[in-house]
């Protein structure tokens, strides 16, 4: 535990630990970042790439006869020519569905399917000529709605929830339009949105695998710069300072002050350079003024002692005369005083 707690709080797993926090910061941002622009970027060329199948297959379909083939459930030539057409530009576009719908304007809660080609991988069965269903949500019905009656010239639904199993998708939808310029029927392409997930997941692989190899060597490469830079350098400040701590001596380094090519650290050397030179300094005069003081006092006590002897000590001072009696004393200042007493 103490070795733990001394790892965490050096100062080469403090500096680390923020490098490492910088960088895990800003990849996540950056890695935010760019998720957020590759997947509008992937999903609109994305989209792109199901109009352009869309357009092809829309030049299949005649908008004069979208009632015509309800009406005869697509038995002519013309119209199975046409679905031929379609199912070979579904398969080779690798699309889930490519389908014509004739949808009722009066709410847009329900159509009838015209054209439908389905891809062989997915399974699906395709709809009938005339087969009626309703409209799946209302996003699709306002689709619906802008492409007849406001001029739409295309439009996008994305599906990612409530799919009942089904895989996410993406539907492009183009007006189908007779030789009036009315929209008679709309047609729709349906992708699957597997590669959009597919590139988003390698995108974040690649980001997080180039972030841990960054930050591996980042860290490397700041070890190595704080320990030359920062650590070797306060690692011999500090053995500096306990040696003097523990011997009092001057130091044997001459180049102490020029440590590191780093200003502060070079000062704080210098300033353990001067603090050295400064106690032992001070250590000298303190022992020179000690001696002197210690010479002064012995002196002094020596001149208190003769001129204790020099003054009368004994008392009474005539013992044999009863009527009168002799005291006296002297306390001078300091050690020494400049006066003398005597009696006769």
């Amino acid at each position: 535990m103490n070795k733990l707690k001394q790892m965490t709080s050096s100062l080469s797993f403090r500096v680390l630990f923020g490098i490492i926090l910088l960088l895990y910061t800003f990849n996540v941002i950056i890695s935010l970042a760019g998720y957020f622009q590759f997947t509008a970027s992937f999903t609109r060329q994305y989209n792109d790439c199901a109009f352009y199948t869309a357009e092809t297959a829309a030049t299949l379909v005649d908008g004069d006869k979208i009632q015509e083939y309800l009406k005869t459930g697509g038995d002519s030539d013309e119209y199975r020519n046409a679905l031929q057409r379609m199912n070979i530009l579904c398969q080779k576009q690798n699309v889930t569905l490519i389908y014509v719908i004739s949808v009722d304007t009066s709410d847009y809660n329900h159509f009838r399917s015209v054209f439908n080609t389905v891809n062989e991988s997915t399974g699906y069965t395709p709809w009938d000529v005339g087969y009626e269903r309703e409209t799946t949500n209302d996003e699709y019905r306002k689709v619906y709605k802008e492409l007849y009656e406001n001029g739409l010239e295309r439009g996008t639904v994305a599906r990612t929830s409530g799919l009942k199993g089904r895989e996410p998708h993406i539907t492009s939808l183009l007006p189908i339009r007779n030789s009036q310029g009315e929209v008679t029927a709309i047609l729709c392409v349906e992708r699957p949105m597997t590669e959009l997930s597919t590139g988003r997941r390698g995108y974040l692989r690649t980001v997080a695998v180039s972030m841990i190899l960054l930050s591996l060597f980042a860290c490397f490469c700041a070890a190595i710069y704080l320990r030359k830079q920062f650590v070797t350098p306060i690692k011999k400040i500090i053995k500096e300072a306990r040696r003097f701590a523990k011997e009092n001596t001057r130091m044997s380094h001459e180049d102490f002050g020029k440590i590191s090519r780093i200003r502060e650290l070079n000062e704080l050397a210098s300033s353990v350079e001067r603090m050295e030179t400064d106690t032992l300094q001070y250590m000298e005069n303190l022992t020179t003024i000690t001696a002197e003081k210690e010479r002064i006092g012995t002196e002094l006590a020596l001149a208190t002692k003769i001129q204790a002897n020099m003054l009368p000590s004994l008392f009474p001072a005539f013992p044999d005369r009863t009527e009168f009696d002799i005291f006296a004393s002297m306390t001078p200042a300091k050690e020494v005083g400049g006066d003398f007493y005597d009696f006769f």
